[in-house]
């Protein structure tokens, strides 16, 4: 359910039920970033994905792929690898970015 201003927040409340929700800001972007990493553990225990970059992210938009600003793709990356290590994830994660008209992640 969409809310357009403050004053709509306790109707849009009662709709659910009052029930437990998620409250989302509404981003008015211009195309998704996707990144696919993975860390891998070896046989000794330790992490080898966290000593690896992630490929380059994967741009995706309504009209098809488009090219993404070197600054834009390493700060995704970034954020990915973040999101890898703070989760601990040993395996494959894709981490999805909306990149909004002013050219933010």
């Amino acid at each position: 359910m969409r809310i357009a201003a403050a004053a709509e927040a306790d109707s849009a409340w009662a709709a659910v039920g009052r029930q437990e929700s998620v409250l989302e800001a509404f981003v008015d972007f211009e195309r998704e970033v996707s990144v696919v990493a993975a860390r891998v553990s070896t046989e000794g225990g330790g992490l080898r994905g966290d000593r690896e970059r992630p490929p380059p992210p994967h741009p995706r938009s309504v009209h098809g792929a488009a090219a993404v600003p070197s600054a834009v793709a390493a700060e995704a990356v970034r954020l990915t690898r973040a999101v890898l290590e703070a989760l601990d994830v040993v395996g494959v994660l894709c981490v999805e970015f909306f990149l909004t008209h002013d050219g933010r992640c």
